[in-house]
């Protein structure tokens, strides 16, 4: 017998008993591999929303996102941060693997708009809606009201008035706005020379002419209105004379005459 053939017999023999031996250990053998994986994939079950094996639907969904604080003011020109709570359901111990970003929107950008990082910017008077969606979930999302303080109009009462030289007459400012807000205002005539007006709206007739009279909020200078005055002269009524009349008789009917004499700029003072 030669040896290369007691070779390829030994070889033969430790193939054919590494097959039994795997042929009678095999299930054990497969449980010893599986083993770690599967304790390993529960373990992580249990404490990550990444599993190696992705197993059935999310198991870190979103449950609900709050956004702070719920009734916000912010006054024109001011800015103000809102916060945002992303709570995600389940029993997952470690949950930092979870997307939580959110994406902000204003419905009124006129209004309010506001940036990716909830920071609000207030453009004018009003209410606005700012709302936070999640990133993960579209479905989830939470909204406040913001309300913008300041003023939205003003008005001057009598819009147009005529006095004569001397005399005096109150004007009356009437301002609208969104929460809390001024109401204090500066009163200013185009022309002094003609009538002048005080800090409570009272207008004094100097001169015979035309003005404006403009009233101004003090909280925002581009709010304000106008109102056109007219002076005239001023009118001293000297005597009314009455102009003879004929003798009547009776059923005769006669108009009677009178006229007033005085002192004014023109014809149509007197009246």
């Amino acid at each position: 017998m030669s040896a290369s053939y007691t070779e390829q017999q030994g070889a033969n023999t430790t193939t054919s008993s590494f097959l039994k031996f795997l042929s009678r250990h095999l299930l054990l053998i497969l449980v010893l591999l599986w083993t770690p994986l599967i304790l390993f994939q529960t373990w992580n079950v249990q404490h990550s929303c990444v599993p190696l094996v992705h197993w059935g639907s999310d198991r870190c969904p979103i449950e609900r996102v709050t956004v702070s604080p719920r009734d916000p003011i912010i006054k024109v020109g001011k800015s103000r941060s809102l916060k945002v709570d992303v709570q995600v359901k389940g029993y997952i111990k470690d949950k930092s693997s979870v997307d939580r970003g959110v994406q902000w929107v204003s419905n009124d950008e006129k209004t309010a708009t506001v940036n990716a990082q909830g920071q609000v910017f207030a453009v004018a008077p009003g209410l606005g809606e700012i709302k936070a969606t999640a990133n993960k979930d579209n479905k989830k999302s939470d909204s406040v009201t913001i309300q913008v303080e300041g003023i939205t109009s003003v008005e001057v009462e009598p819009k147009s008035l005529k006095i004569e030289v001397g005399q005096s007459r109150a004007l009356m400012s009437n301002i609208k706005g969104s929460g809390n807000f001024s109401t204090d205002v500066n009163w200013s005539s185009a022309n002094p020379e003609v009538a002048t007006i005080d800090k409570n709206g009272l207008v004094k007739a100097i001169a015979p002419g035309e003005t404006s009279l403009q009233v101004m909020t003090k909280q925002d200078s581009s709010k304000n209105a106008t109102a056109k005055l007219i002076v005239s002269h001023s009118v001293i009524i000297e005597r009314v004379i009455i102009e003879p009349i004929k003798d009547l008789k009776v059923g005769e009917v006669e108009v009677i005459i009178a006229r007033v004499e005085g002192l004014g700029g023109n014809s149509d003072d007197i009246s």
